[in-house]
């Protein structure tokens, strides 16, 4: 599968090569419209908050698990899925929960544990907000 390598993630630049979702709804989209051979998941979203001056992530409620969802359907209903998946996240306990619910239908992942953020990188260029 020669597609679009997928990095999805609100805090984190895209590694060179990988084109980044920042939002659930902009992972689904991009999976449901692109050719994807590989993609990138983390756990946790967070908000960008102002704290004297300086911008930091607040973690919220917010979690990437619609992706996982999302991706345990297509390969649950597609004999042709050829994505590979891993997880990227700091919180072992998001990425392993992720992990299992594309290993119910039997979808390999493979789980990276990365250091946490502790605040939000500068926009690429380009890049609103």
């Amino acid at each position: 599968m020669n597609g679009i390598r997928l990095f999805v993630d609100d805090i984190r630049k895209a590694p060179v090569g990988w084109h980044r979702a920042r939002t659930v709804t902009e992972a689904i989209r991009i999976l449901a419209t692109m050719d994807v051979s590989e993609c990138s998941l983390d756990h946790d979203i967070s908000h960008e908050m102002q704290i004297k001056g300086y911008y930091r992530p607040y973690p919220c409620g917010e979690t990437f698990e619609p992706v996982a969802w999302y991706l345990s359907l297509m390969y649950a209903c597609r004999r042709d899925f050829g994505i590979k998946v891993t997880i990227h996240s700091a919180n072992p306990a998001g990425a392993e929960k992720m992990a299992s619910i594309m290993g119910n239908v039997g979808m390999p992942v493979i789980v990276e544990l990365v250091k946490p953020r502790d605040r939000f990188e500068e926009a690429e260029a380009g890049e609103g907000g």
